[in-house]
């Protein structure tokens, strides 16, 4: 079992939301730092987490006049510096808490913690919902369900980019993917053996960034 602890690979906090922020002012802090979520803070506590995906359903109209206590999910898993990575991704099966904040014992926040790191070095629950179908085995005899939106991962669990669509032969097996990546968003299309894993929502690479940026673009 990996023993591995919060504390050892989590980030210091990006900088937090304020409950009076307007939702049109943390989408756009969301959008330009590429984050899924944001902490909100009041003295330097925990007090609520905004997610993108909540945003989204936001009508365009309210975005200036709601503010970030009136869409924050109130109750967010205690994750602390002392929790072991399995347990942590245990806490949080919720894709749209990334990054996860990371508390000490009186709700103080000390930092957070990417999700492709828990779900690179912790232990993968089983999905509640199993597929309706198998998808086909791999050349290697591996069953990958791979679907654009995925964020992809590096060998160390640097995030690279995400999934822009897949490459498939004639019986149905995946044998490329495409990977948006970078500032400049460019796409690039890697063979299905560079994937070490699919975890969760994400594809772990058995390549880094600099692999990647050595490839020719689409």
């Amino acid at each position: 079992m990996d023993t591995t602890m919060v504390g050892q690979v989590m980030e210091p906090p990006h900088e937090t939301v304020a409950a009076a922020e307007s939702v049109e002012t943390v989408r756009r802090r969301l959008t330009a730092e590429t984050l899924r979520a944001l902490a909100v803070a009041a003295g330097g506590r925990l007090v609520g987490v905004v997610c993108w995906d909540d945003l989204e359903r936001i009508a365009p109209a309210d975005h200036a006049r709601l503010t970030a206590a009136d869409v924050m999910r109130r109750e967010v898993p205690p994750v602390h510096p002392d929790t072991t990575l399995g347990a942590a991704l245990a806490l949080v099966p919720d894709v749209n808490l990334d990054p996860v904040p990371v508390t000490d014992a009186t709700g103080r926040l000390v930092g957070e913690v990417p999700r492709a790191a828990l779900v690179v070095a912790g232990p993968r629950l089983a999905a509640a919902d199993a597929p309706e179908a198998t998808p086909e085995p791999d050349e290697a005899g591996r069953v990958l369900n791979i679907v654009a939106g995925m964020h992809v991962v590096g060998r160390g669990g640097d995030r690279i980019g995400t999934v822009d669509g897949v490459v498939e032969d004639s019986e149905g097996r995946i044998t490329h993917l495409d990977v948006k990546h970078g500032l400049l968003h460019h796409t690039t299309r890697l063979p299905i053996g560079l994937v070490a894993r699919v975890a969760d929502d994400t594809v772990v690479l058995e390549a880094d960034h600099d692999d990647i940026d050595r490839l020719p673009h689409l």
